[in-house]
């Protein structure tokens, strides 16, 4: 049900699937390191975010990110409709997203391979989260 409501909610959202692979394409081109991207569903909280993992967090801070990615955001113009206030960023070696890896391992989703984080976007979904994954690098992960 959450995929659908994400795919067709009266606001647009589905259109976030492919204004996100634009963001996250963007970044890439400016070889900014991503770890994961993905929107998560937050059923309980009615919420939708884009998150994306990066060493440049921990390196540079948040404040520092949200900088450069609200660059990326302005070139990309009026290709997206979201903003900063629906983008979260965290570090691959902050306690986020070791626990959210660690819920996935929970809901019988290992590790990604590299092959596999090449293979096209996908929904990932358990009963405590529900995730439209973009990216998953796992060379990325402990990069400092």
């Amino acid at each position: 049900m959450v995929k659908r409501i994400f795919v067709s909610d009266a606001r647009g959202q589905g259109e976030f699937v492919e204004e996100g692979e634009r963001l996250v394409k963007k970044l890439e081109e400016k070889n900014f390191p991503i770890t994961a991207a993905f929107w998560r569903v937050s059923e309980e909280e009615n919420h939708l975010r884009l998150v994306i993992v990066s060493p440049f967090v921990g390196r540079e801070g948040p404040l520092e990110t949200y900088a450069y990615i609200r660059k990326a955001v302005e070139e990309l113009g009026s290709s997206v409709h979201f903003g900063l206030g629906d983008i979260s960023v965290m570090s691959p070696l902050g306690s986020q997203f070791t626990d959210l890896r660690r819920a996935l391992q929970g809901s019988g989703i290992k590790e990604f391979t590299a092959t596999e984080a090449a293979a096209p976007s996908r929904w990932l979904e358990s009963d405590s989260f529900t995730l439209y994954l973009y990216r998953w690098n796992p060379d990325l992960i402990n990069a400092a």
